[in-house]
């Protein structure tokens, strides 16, 4: 019985970490558009768009990273319950 409910935990755990990943793998950048101006024409307006485009970017990256860390703390439990559960099964 105790088997049986540490194999239902190990596959609870992998299963949120495979998620968890997959989300993580969802997250796009946005991509950068045209900008209106050159910078030879209107170089504040070119450097602010080009910060916008980079401050997005840098937001889609930190969410993938902590879904990356959230991924990988479920893959450890799941990896320690299975080790768990090989160690009960054999004794």
């Amino acid at each position: 019985m105790i088997v049986l409910g540490l194999s239902f935990s190990t596959a609870a755990f992998a299963g949120l970490a495979a998620y968890f990943w997959y989300k993580s793998s969802t997250q796009e950048p946005v991509c950068p558009e045209e900008p209106d101006a050159s910078i030879s024409d209107n170089p504040e307006q070119y450097i602010l768009t080009a910060l916008a485009v980079v401050h997005e970017m840098q937001a889609a990256v930190a969410e993938s990273s902590k879904l990356n860390r959230l991924a990988a703390k479920w893959s450890a439990w799941a990896a320690a319950f299975a080790a768990l559960t090989a160690f009960v099964s054999a004794i």
